[in-house]
């Protein structure tokens, strides 16, 4: 979706006075979907001149490449401040969307947060048994369908209870997946970093609720290095943003190091002032890498290597650059709008990925890591509460630790984060409480998320 395209759209008239929830729901839905007919103004001034033209480009492409094509399912709130809604797409996903509207009914704020679908209650009560005899019916009949590649790895009390491939890690040469086959795992890296930053605390060489200068005092950017916490980089409320920008895709071929990426965005101004607002951002882990590397010495990608995918045993996990071959990671694909054909996703990686995302590990690697975080070799069981648990308010069962997601399905909470882009969809979720974990990684275009909401919604009603 084009900045242009994005524009023309901002600037139409009539506004959403008029419209009923219903309406204004569709109305936003069918912006996401990329249809022009609709021509309701759905940003008010001051939300274009907070995130700019080129922000809510990249915040509309993001929603669609995640999800897919939307259907507004439910309005299940509305005021004359604000409208709530869920939204479903056919690939599965399932959001629960907020607007914030000013007096005349335009938007001038939003949260987009994933939810779980609604369960058929003939899916409830089931066995772990019944669980696995169904999950492997359902990824057989996604593979048949080109619905699926990848690698799905459920475990109780640390052993796999179903683990399998599917598909092939490279089309051209007919190369299988593997359940060593290192994915690129988008955000889920975020993860790693908030461990890092964790690890790090508890060794007395950074404080949560120190501001970024004190750890970077030359830092650019003046507002992030006075006012700017770790804390706030760790729960995405520090006001910084995504460095998917113009700037960014003209040097991503370049980047060979953080500095690197903190060039792409460092003079952008904050989105909102430092504590107020969740802007989910990929500029706060690049700068708390940064931070790793100062107060360490040795780059992020090494500190990562010997801190947690060694400790870990994740002997497949790292942060390939994308001409490397002798990993035999998966290649992404996915499908442009129109095409019939899966195209590979190689031309539009960056050249290596950083504390935001972009790094490499199989489903053995996160079940590894799983069975690490909770077994003391990472941190010690306080500091992975601390990580893992809801520091936001975010409501309907979502919430957001240091770089963890900290959510629940039908009481049952579970942690993690998932990651995805054109060709990169990954989930990784454990139930603490039950044992369980939750690993499914594709190199298809949004083919993770549905089988994993899946997964989490049977053994949130299961019968364990």
């Amino acid at each position: 979706m084009s900045i242009a395209r994005v524009l023309c759209l901002l600037l139409l008239l009539p506004s959403l006075l008029m419209a009923s929830p219903e309406q204004a729901a569709k109305r936003f839905v069918d912006l996401i979907n990329g249809d022009t007919s609709d021509q309701g103004r759905v940003f008010a001034d001051a939300f274009i001149a907070k995130r700019g033209a080129e922000g809510i480009a990249q915040l509309l492409e993001m929603l669609a490449d995640d999800n897919g094509r939307l259907t507004v399912a439910d309005v299940v709130a509305s005021s004359d401040a604000q409208i709530r809604f869920l939204a479903s797409s056919a690939s599965g996903q399932w959001l629960n969307v907020s607007l914030d509207l000013d007096a005349e009914q335009r938007i001038t704020g939003l949260a987009v947060r994933p939810t779980e679908a609604p369960l058929d209650p003939e899916q409830q009560g089931r066995t772990l048994a019944e669980i696995i005899s169904l999950l492997k019916d359902e990824l057989e009949r996604r593979a048949q369908n080109d619905d699926f590649s990848g690698t799905v790895l459920l475990a109780k009390d640390g052993k796999p209870v179903f683990a399998q491939a599917y598909g092939l890690a490279d089309r051209d040469s007919g190369r299988e997946n593997q359940l060593d086959t290192p994915f690129n795992l988008g955000s889920m890296n975020k993860m790693f970093t908030g461990v890092a930053v964790a690890q790090l605390v508890a060794a007395g060489k950074l404080d949560f609720d120190a501001k970024v200068g004190t750890y970077l005092p030359d830092y650019p950017n003046e507002t992030v290095r006075e006012q700017v916490t770790l804390h706030q980089l760790l729960t995405h409320t520090s006001g910084m943003g995504l460095y998917w920008n113009d700037a960014y895709l003209r040097s991503k071929e370049q980047i060979v190091d953080l500095d690197g990426f903190l060039a792409t965005f460092v003079d952008e101004p904050l989105l909102a002032p430092p504590g107020t607002e969740f802007h989910y951002s990929n500029n706060g882990p690049v700068v708390l890498g940064l931070v790793i590397e100062a107060v360490t010495g040795i780059s992020y990608y090494d500190y990562v290597r010997e801190h947690i995918y060694g400790p870990a045993g994740m002997s497949s996990a790292d942060h390939y650059d994308k001409l490397e071959r002798d990993s035999g990671k998966a290649i992404g694909y996915y499908r442009p709008p129109g095409a019939d054909a899966m195209q590979s996703n190689q031309e539009g990686l960056g050249n290596i990925g950083s504390p935001a995302g972009g790094g490499y590990a199989s489903a053995q690697d996160m079940l590894r890591f799983a069975q690490a975080l909770y077994d003391g070799r990472l941190l010690d069981q306080r500091m992975v509460a601390m990580v893992t648990s809801n520091k936001l308010d975010q409501g309907d069962g979502f919430g957001y630790g240091y770089l963890f997601g900290d959510q629940e399905v039908n009481g049952r909470r579970y942690i993690g984060h998932n990651g995805g882009a054109p060709g990169i969809n990954a989930e990784f979720s454990v139930f603490p409480e039950l044992g369980i974990t939750v690993i499914v990684l594709s190199n298809g275009d949004r083919q993770a998320t549905p089988v994993a909401r899946l997964l989490r919604q049977w053994i949130g009603h299961a019968k364990l």
